[in-house]
């Protein structure tokens, strides 16, 4: 149950099914799965190849994705895993051999990861800018760089990037 789970395993929780939802928002393809933490996972029938072949394992039948409770100890290592197992998930290949230089799967899991950065992005932007209901990426970040360049007119090259830094909260 994830309200019992350390605090630090919640967090990373939250942040994982956040992370779902969003990516599901941007990509209609990704059906939707069930993020489930385990304490310990069947063994592969298959000569899977992936990378976190044991860090996690899916249920079909019921769209339920099993990550190891170890993953998430630390958010980078169960984001990583995540964006994996959708990447599979979408190629197709999740639940067989996961192959991690399969095409498909690279060209999933490159745009998955591209996504998730663009959102990263955007969450640091939002507080700043005004919303724009369904943009796109590109029109969001021509909104943002449209804001900053009206604000740091007549700026200093150091002041620019002070400004920058101070508007991506770095």
């Amino acid at each position: 149950e994830p309200n019992e789970l350390p605090t630090t395993q919640f967090v990373a929780y939250q942040l994982g099914r956040h992370t779902l939802d969003l990516l599901r928002r941007r990509d209609s393809t990704l059906p939707a799965i069930n993020l489930r933490v385990a304490s310990a996972l069947p063994a592969w029938h298959t000569d899977s190849t992936g990378a976190f072949r044991n860090s996690f394992h899916y249920d079909a039948a019921n769209s339920d994705l099993y990550i190891r409770n170890q993953r998430f100890e630390n958010t980078g290592d169960l984001l990583l895993v995540l964006l994996s197992c959708l990447g599979h998930l979408k190629s197709g290949d999740l639940a067989t051999t996961c192959d991690d230089t399969d095409p498909t799967f690279l060209r999933d899991f490159y745009g998955l990861s591209r996504a998730f950065a663009e959102e990263l992005f955007f969450s640091k932007a939002a507080e700043l800018t005004r919303p724009i209901q369904g943009a796109t990426g590109q029109e969001v970040m021509a909104e943002v760089c449209k804001q900053l360049d009206e604000k740091m007119q007549g700026m200093s090259p150091a002041e620019k990037e002070a400004c920058v830094r101070e508007f991506l909260k770095l």
